[in-house]
């Protein structure tokens, strides 16, 4: 018998195209202004390669701050079925685990790929009404995950759309965050 795949495909966020679009483009413009600085005689090899590399730079700087900014601003929601709790920017509904400790997570592999950890690369903006502790913590698989309150969030790979509150109580382990 057969043996199926246990190979998960992973997809670009809306975000992430976007911010790899902008890497392409920015690219391309460098290219771009490095053979027209050439053909004028603007600078030697040297000078245009140290101007090529800086403005790379710029351009992964800008997409990092994009990807911060993304992810870094949490509000309130509610619905009638669970009152109020956390999501992101994007309204998409923010989880923690009972098997957490504070400031460790518990969800590796292919736990992680189901509760995707809510990362950040700078600074984390709480919307109005929000209290509590927001602070991130190093983990080993990734970059800086954020938590509230010591916990660590997550997002669930069944809420397809802003709103949706599919994940919580799973396994009895899995809830919404409370403000």
């Amino acid at each position: 018998m057969a043996k199926k795949s246990t190979k998960k495909s992973k997809s670009l966020s809306p975000l992430q195209i976007v911010a790899l679009a902008v890497i392409v483009i920015g690219a391309f413009f460098v290219v771009c202004i490095y053979q027209k600085q050439a053909q004028i005689g603007l600078g030697t090899p040297q000078v245009m390669k140290k101007f090529v590399i800086t403005k790379m730079y710029n351009i992964i700087e800008e997409r990092q701050a994009l990807m911060a900014r993304a992810n870094s601003m949490f509000q309130i929601s509610s619905n009638e079925s669970f009152g109020e709790f956390l999501v992101d920017k994007a309204g998409m509904s923010l989880y923690a685990s009972s098997e957490d400790t504070s400031e460790s997570s518990s969800c590796y592999n292919d736990c992680a790929y189901a509760w995707r950890p809510v990362w950040t690369q700078g600074t984390i903006i709480f919307g109005e009404g929000v209290d509590g502790e927001l602070d991130i913590m190093e983990r080993s698989d990734g970059p800086w995950q954020v938590t509230y309150n010591g916990q660590p969030l997550y997002y669930y790979i069944g809420d397809e759309q802003p709103g949706h509150t599919e994940g919580n109580g799973i396994e009895g382990i899995w809830s919404l965050v409370r403000p």
